[in-house]
């Protein structure tokens, strides 16, 4: 059985809208959904705590969905640093660079990150309440060890689709040089304590302190499923994929294509990808093992560019690849 645990801020449509997590719309437009089995959702929030179908049905003094819970939380925690950037702005002749806490939490970098949570597929999985046990231990370990700068806005326990799962969303804070709270990822991590995983390289895309703090995230998941007898798979995965390079995940993927297209007689090519055997004498075979991600990369866009000529490309060109990768 495999744990997913997926991060994300931003789609196409920007940042992500905790409406469908609440289920704040009308459930009866949206087919892949249960109307019966969403009375057994649950789902918190930072203001209000517990609450289920029927209790969404009353209005809260505070904010009632988790859209007006996150507004309101971000107009509280952020605003002074919202006022005093204006300020700075209007006295550096910038004034329309000026911004509302509305627009840091609609912001893909400023805005909270939603991790969803899932065990087991739709012919297989744990029960909800098993899930829910292992995702509260771990947001209250998470809470206790990262609390000062990791804030935990709200959940939800979907039941009323395929298979059940839990959307939680949450938000890197740490004060700036003025003294300011503001929403800012890789600084909180920095305060907390975690490192680059390559320190002496710059940071970027793929070097960056939110891969630690996702590795120690999946790493103390895992530690808390196995607690309630859980035999999960460990094999990472991107986007939760433990520290795999994103060449690597190109490649891996490039593979899978390439397996999938290529006719009958040259699929028996693609073991040597994988394969250290310095026995494997073809000559195919070996300028594969060679191949550099980009080198394998530019055979697929070659073989898409003639794939009816795939047997003379192959064996006039493929040998010459080693020479320029």
């Amino acid at each position: 059985m495999k744990l997913t645990r997926h991060n994300g801020r931003a789609g196409k449509n920007g940042a992500y809208n905790p409406k469908h997590n609440d289920r704040s719309f009308n459930i009866n437009n949206s087919g892949h959904i249960d109307g019966e089995r969403a009375k057994g959702n649950i789902y918190w929030d930072c203001f209000n705590g517990y609450r289920t179908f029927y209790d969404k049905e009353n209005e809260c003094e505070l904010a009632n969905t988790f859209e007006e819970v996150e507004e309101l939380y971000y107009s509280v925690h952020y605003k002074e640093f919202i006022e005093g950037q204006n300020e700075r702005n209007i006295k550096n002749r910038h004034p329309e660079r000026n911004r509302t806490t509305s627009d840091i939490l609609k912001h893909k970098k400023t805005c909270p990150e939603e991790t969803i949570y899932q065990i087991g597929t739709l012919d297989n999985h744990i029960s909800p309440d098993i899930l829910l046990q292992i995702v509260m231990d771990f947001m209250v370990e998470i809470t206790e060890r990262f609390g000062a700068h990791v804030h935990i806005l709200d959940w939800a326990l979907h039941l009323d689709e395929s298979t059940p799962h839990i959307h939680e969303r949450h938000v890197f804070d740490c004060e700036n040089q003025y003294g300011e709270l503001f929403p800012q990822q890789e600084k909180a991590l920095e305060k907390l304590g975690f490192d680059l995983p390559n320190p002496e390289k710059p940071a970027g895309r793929n070097n960056n302190r939110k891969m630690v703090f996702d590795s120690a995230c999946r790493a103390l998941l895992f530690d808390i499923a196995k607690k309630y007898g859980l035999q999960l798979e460990e094999e990472p995965e991107y986007g939760g994929r433990k520290y795999l390079e994103k060449q690597d995940y190109i490649l891996a993927k490039q593979k899978e294509q390439l397996a999938g297209s290529l006719p009958t007689p040259y699929k028996g090519l693609l073991p040597a990808l994988e394969s250290k055997d310095p026995s494997n004498s073809s000559p195919a075979a070996t300028s594969f093992n060679y191949l550099s991600p980009s080198g394998l990369i530019l055979f697929v866009l070659l073989y898409r560019l003639t794939r009816k000529r795939i047997d003379i490309f192959l064996q006039r060109h493929l040998v010459i690849f080693p020479i320029f990768f």
